[in-house]
């Protein structure tokens, strides 16, 4: 392994990389809060009708899975009758 040495000027650089950093963290984390609070404004307000739809899409499948069983419990008892069984 090789030993480096850093020099005052690379360690003071370093330092206000570092502080520069922690000068913008409140200003990300401001912008991150007001995100995720315009985020969750929306879902309140386009989430009750976007599941109503989806709730009604739901329930059109189902209603039409319901049909197909039926029509594949009439379609196996005629098979079934007439094998002349």
């Amino acid at each position: 392994m090789t030993q480096q040495t850093v020099n005052a000027e690379e360690f003071d650089a370093w330092r206000s990389d570092g502080n520069l950093d922690r000068i913008r963290a409140p200003a990300r984390h401001v912008i991150a809060a007001w995100m995720l609070a315009v985020a969750l404004a929306l879902a309140i307000v386009v989430g009750p009708p976007a599941t109503r739809q989806a709730a009604a899409g739901v329930v059109e499948l189902r209603h039409e899975l319901l049909i197909l069983d039926h029509q594949f419990k009439q379609v196996s008892v005629r098979l079934k009758s007439g094998d002349g069984a």
